[in-house]
């Protein structure tokens, strides 16, 4: 199966990636209901399975590195 995480919605376009950077267009009406921006997916060459599991680890990250940059961004002194 390949994981490919929601970059963002245009109109009735899912531009989607993988973890390598290889892009993604889905038609927003094969996404699994209530799907959105910054969730994580699973293909198995037929459907779109959500994975929770991925999108909690990748927001996580995300808030990390947020918190990271915000503490090293602060003047010293």
């Amino acid at each position: 199966m390949q994981s490919i995480g929601i970059d963002r919605i245009e109109e009735t376009i899912a531009v989607c990636q993988e973890e390598d950077g290889t892009r993604w267009e889905i038609p927003v009406n094969l996404l699994p209901q209530g799907a959105k921006e910054g969730d994580w997916l699973l293909f198995d060459g037929k459907d779109y399975i959500p994975d929770p599991q991925q999108t909690k680890r990748k927001r996580e990250a995300a808030v990390n590195l947020f918190h990271r940059l915000k503490k090293g961004g602060r003047s010293h002194g």
